[in-house]
């Protein structure tokens, strides 16, 4: 072990070397080459309709998101953090667990705004049956004015 100090090692680092600490930035997969090609094309490709002024380009474009909902999310320690006059005796906080019991929220919108908010409960996955399936339920589409919704909706997906 090297015998200087915590702050001259700090300071040798970061000011002599320059080097900075970082983390890794996460990703969701390592992506083969062909796939980022395909990432990139795709990103490309509204940006030139968009360069071209396409008329009515924005309100053909559907895009969606999802995200976990659980059932009990309690407070953090810093979120319950309270004001109090000096003196008084700290308030306490007991340590409770996130829910097992979870809910996959599911939103799509276009450029009018949400078009589709859906909760899927337990293991299920949002898949493009299922999204599909919800929008023609939702809002209450024919087969046929779903494919017509298709037909006038630009689908960008990055994943295979």
């Amino acid at each position: 072990m090297a015998a200087i100090s915590l702050h001259s090692a700090f300071g040798i680092l970061h000011e002599t070397l320059g080097l900075r600490k970082l983390s890794a930035r996460w990703v969701p997969k390592a992506l083969r080459e062909e796939q980022l090609v395909r990432r990139v094309n795709l990103s490309r490709e509204p940006l030139t309709k968009i360069e071209a002024n396409e008329t009515g380009f924005f309100d053909r474009i559907v895009t969606g998101g999802e995200t976990w909902i659980y059932r009990y999310d309690p407070e953090s320690k810093i979120q319950s953090k309270q004001w109090l006059p000096r003196g008084s005796a700290s308030p306490v906080k007991f340590k409770a667990e996130r829910s097992a019991r979870k809910v996959m929220a599911t939103i799509f919108w276009d450029s009018d705004g949400v078009i589709l908010t859906d909760f899927l409960e337990g293991a299920r996955t949002v898949t493009a049956s299922y999204s599909g399936t919800s929008i023609i339920t939702t809002l209450n589409l024919t087969t046929l004015d779903y494919n017509n919704l298709l037909r006038r909706t630009i689908r960008y997906s990055t994943t295979e």
